[in-house]
């Protein structure tokens, strides 16, 4: 949430609680446009009568990973909804706010949210990999995270972005082993790496979605996680 509104804030926290999603509230465009850059987020609330930099906010979602997220837009006719037009495709509600019109879109859009979230859901969790480079060095590891198509993992050296390696780990009280082709997205030379990754075998990716989709929504609501 982008607002310098407390009672917007606090409309939208309400509603965001009742539906379990966590929030992040932010007073200026240079503090939102900070976790976009480092976090994966699904809804963007813009508060366009009482935030300047609208634009560029806009612009550095769109740009990053987050660039299928969704964006509300609240603000007073009829310059609103113009400064709105400029963030792109937005839900836009009216100023005054009606709380009744806020939970119904929430609540329109959650089916959406829950989807996304699932997709890009990384489940903090530690397991043995190894990591085989082109020159056949095997390098032992542990995970930090664990995606449908994507790990970060602690590393004893550096790995070069774009190099293409060889993962193999086993799921835990699953019977599940992990083969899989997989790229550098990142490193960040202190021994922590990201790697994106598609499985050998679509019956073992389908197994390990499965995995992941249980872990999700025992998170959801309130479970124990598997590290």
């Amino acid at each position: 949430m982008l607002s310098g509104d407390p009672e917007l804030a606090g409309h939208f926290s309400q509603m965001f609680d009742e539906l379990f999603i966590d929030t992040h509230h932010r007073v200026s465009g240079a503090e939102a446009i900070e976790i976009l850059r480092s976090q994966r987020i699904e809804l963007l609330i813009v508060d366009v009568d009482n935030v300047s930099g609208l634009v560029e906010v806009a612009q550095s979602l769109r740009a990053g990973p987050n660039g299928d997220a969704i964006i509300i837009a609240v603000g007073s006719e009829p310059e609103a909804k113009k400064t709105a037009s400029a963030l792109g495709n937005v839900y836009f509600i009216d100023r005054p706010q009606v709380r009744w019109q806020i939970r119904n879109l929430l609540r329109t859009l959650y089916g959406r949210l829950l989807h996304n979230s699932k997709t890009y859901f990384r489940l903090n969790i530690e397991l043995p990999v190894s990591i085989r480079r082109a020159s056949g060095t095997v390098m032992q590891c542990k995970t930090i995270n664990l995606s449908q198509r994507g790990l970060a993992v602690r590393t004893i050296s550096s790995l070069e972005v774009g190099e293409r390696v060889d993962i193999l780990f086993a799921i835990p009280n699953a019977n599940l082993l992990v083969s899989a082709e997989g790229t550098i997205v990142w490193d960040d030379k202190r021994g922590k790496t990201g790697i994106s990754f598609e499985c050998k075998s679509s019956s073992v990716r389908a197994r390990l979605s499965d995995w992941l989709s249980d872990h999700f929504f025992m998170r959801l609501e309130g479970g124990e996680s598997a590290q």
